[in-house]
Parts: C-alpha cells; structure tokens; sequence
C-alpha cells in the first residue's frame, strides 16, 4: 500500500510539472521565428546577388475608431538588415516575434508569419541602361541606311529600335528592363544589304555601350 501511495504521489507531481509547463508555454509571449529568403529577377529569370534585405517590425500602438473606419498608427523597425548571397539568398535565421496581434512582420514589403519556418521569394523587376555608338559616325550615303533593334528574351513585347537617321553619334543611354537581349542589325551599304544577329546582356543598375560598325 506505501508503494501504491508513492507511486501515486510522483504521478500527481508529473502531472502537477506538466500542467506548469503548458501554462507557461501558453502565457509565453513570443514566439521563434526563422525566415529564408531569396530574390528572383522576372526580367533576366535570374536569382539577383548583393539585394538588400531587411527584416521588419511593425507595432500598430493606436488604432482610432473614426467615421467610416479605421486608422492605424503603425510604427516600423528594422530588426535585421543583410545582402544576398551569390545565389541570391540570404537567411535571418531564428528570432523571436511578439504574439501581440499589434505586431506584425515583413520581409522588405512581404509579410511573413509568426512561428513558422518562413521561405521568402522577393519577385522583383530590374531596370538597366543601354546606350548605342555608330563607328564610324553618321551620316552616311544618302541611299545607305542602318537599323538596330534590341528585343527582350522574356518580354517579347519591349523592344528598342534605333537608326543613324536625325542621330548623333551616341544614342542614349536609354532605361530598359534588365536581362538577355536579341540584337538585330539590318545595313544597307552601297546597295548590299547585311543582316547581323547577336546577344547582349544588360544587368541590373549598370550601363552598358553596344557598339554598331559601319
């Protein structure tokens, strides 16, 4: 019977530490949080290296009840702040969000959740530069003529012509869409017509100068 007493006593001590640690668990105010994220170019179809990133906090401290709805006093802090990887990833790692419903949190202008594994992709469009050089320069014969068109991979819709017609020497630069480009070159020369085909990238917040010879 003292063994029976015992036993009976340690389960209602196992029992009475397991109850503790759910209400302790329940009142906890924060909960772990990770969060991986990777940025993608839609323009080139490629994963973008050296993006800045930043993990976000936003405390909503004053919500006013107004005619016709509400207004939000948010305020927002940085937490964490990093650049992408060759890969174009880059992880936060493990933090702690506050369970408040007041807290919300954002990975730049994404929102994430709180107390899960979170994995990111940031879907952005870049922009470039493109300038074009005539070498040697107009103008040329009045029966010649010369027309260059740039024609996205993805975008088949964004094109840019140009043509030594009303131009300098140096056309642009001009802002396009980043990414890989079809060039096509038509020239009329002394009566001989050429067609030259060829490629170019244009990367993201660079200039680029693509030289067309006569």
């Amino acid at each position: 019977m003292k063994n029976r007493y015992i036993w009976e006593m340690k389960k209602l001590q196992i029992l009475f530490l397991f109850c503790i640690i759910i209400v302790i668990g329940a009142c906890k105010k924060v909960e772990e949080t990770s969060v991986k994220v990777s940025v993608f170019d839609q323009n080139s179809g490629t994963y973008v290296p050296n993006f800045k990133v930043r993990l976000i906090e936003r405390y909503n401290d004053r919500p006013t009840l107004a005619i016709g709805g509400y207004f939000n006093n948010y305020n927002s802090y940085s937490l964490k702040e990093g650049e992408t990887d060759v890969n174009g990833n880059f992880d936060f790692g493990v933090f702690e969000a506050m369970k408040n419903k007041k807290y919300d949190y954002y990975i730049n202008e994404k929102s994430i959740s709180k107390g899960i594994d979170n994995k990111v992709q940031l879907n952005i469009s870049g922009m470039a530069s493109l300038s074009v050089s005539f070498l040697p320069p107009p103008p040329y014969s009045p029966s010649d003529s010369l027309t260059v068109i740039f024609r996205h991979s993805y975008l088949q819709y964004n094109y840019y012509k140009v043509t030594q017609l009303g131009y300098p020497s140096i056309i642009g630069p001009a802002p396009l869409a980043d990414g890989r480009y079809y060039v096509n070159i038509d020239k009329f020369k002394s009566g001989v017509y050429i067609n030259i085909k060829d490629t170019i990238t244009l990367l993201q917040n660079t200039t680029t100068n693509y030289n067309v010879n006569w």
